[in-house]
């Protein structure tokens, strides 16, 4: 069971929309994912950061245990020194695809993705466990795998068929992971493939962010801590922009999405794009400040001069910068739906 002050600090991380509560439909048990606010604005802790498709039952008992949260190499700061080379242990292949939970529960195996019960990819998973696993692995471990292959969207690695690639297996309780002997063994008589293990000899990090390979990812390394980081390369991470639509007119829309509807989604983006996303909405939030100001201005100087006497289309033909807010003006309608309008048909 979980402590009262972790479910107690689980709860306060909900009530702050840092963690995200999916409940299941049926079943006592809900999953717990970091929401894309505490991505966004980096919020990360202690408690946040294991929330990463971790499912609690309704006792506060953990039924399954994904690897905790971790970063690019670049985000670390300070905290990269962690991963120098005499403090790595493994280094591994980052595969292309959707993170998959499989763990037991009452009496069968259960898939899901770190933030749904029912995506294609979690209700597709099963399908692709072998009966060897089905009928042989531990009930009391977390299995972690990579769901890759031509089914997945917003990847850009080429994958031949979908399959589950095994990244690891958690101890629910203890959350003591297995050691890559451990995963090996288990791969080769469950029947899944496993990423490549890289050799100290064969990694560095400029070699990394430099390969062209349009079909590898980069990346991941776990330091003698069990701590994790990812390093991808640069081609992969141009090419997934452009996979998942993050151009100018894309990022504006996610500032709409904010605009309107107080938030936004960042389903499917990767972590590292968010220092870019953020720079650019401040950027478009100081042009829409300084474009509604200037709508504003227009409109009180229209007003003025209907004050004045001046007619419509005296206004229309000696002031024709101000014909956008001469309607409104006339009809004594505030700018600010004009403003909005006109900014996101001239900059969406």
């Amino acid at each position: 069971m979980l402590s009262a002050e972790f479910l107690a600090n689980l709860a306060v991380e909900v009530e702050l929309g840092r963690v995200r509560r999916i409940p299941h439909s049926n079943l006592p048990l809900s999953i717990y994912n970091y929401t894309e606010q505490t991505q966004f604005s980096k919020a990360f802790n202690e408690v946040n950061s294991i929330c990463r498709g971790l499912v609690i039952s309704n006792e506060g008992k953990v039924v399954a245990r994904p690897f905790e949260k971790f970063f690019n190499f670049e985000e670390l700061g300070a905290s990269s020194s962690e991963f120098s080379p005499d403090k790595i242990s493994e280094i591994w292949t980052k595969e292309d695809g959707s993170l998959i939970v499989a763990f037991w529960w009452e009496g069968s195996w259960h898939t899901i993705t770190r933030g749904s019960w029912a995506s294609d990819q979690a209700l597709s998973a099963p399908n692709l466990l072998s009966k060897r696993f089905i009928s042989g692995a531990d009930h009391k471990k977390t299995y972690l795998f990579e769901l890759v292959g031509p089914s997945n969207i917003n990847v850009v690695r080429n994958y031949e068929k979908d399959s589950l690639i095994l990244l690891g297996i958690v101890d629910t309780q203890s959350a003591a992971e297995a050691t890559e002997e451990e995963i090996r063994s288990y791969a080769d008589g469950f029947g899944f493939q496993m990423p490549k293990l890289w050799t100290a000899e064969e990694f560095s990090y400029d070699l990394i962010k430099k390969e062209l390979n349009p079909n590898f990812e980069g990346v991941v390394l776990k330091n003698i801590k069990g701590k994790r980081c990812k390093i991808k390369t640069e081609t992969y991470v141009q090419l997934h922009k452009v996979v998942t639509g993050l151009s100018d007119s894309g990022i504006f829309n996610l500032w709409m999405q904010r605009k309107e509807a107080g938030k936004f989604s960042m389903d499917g983006i990767p972590d590292e794009f968010f220092a870019e996303i953020n720079q650019k909405i401040d950027a478009i939030d100081e042009r829409w400040v300084k474009y509604k100001a200037s709508v504003e201005s227009e409109w009180e100087e229209t007003k003025e001069l209907i004050r004045s006497g001046m007619s419509r289309k005296d206004i229309a033909i000696n002031h024709p910068k101000l014909r956008h807010v001469l309607s409104s003006a006339m009809l004594n309608i505030e700018p600010l739906s004009i403003a909005y309008d006109e900014f996101c048909k001239y900059n969406g």
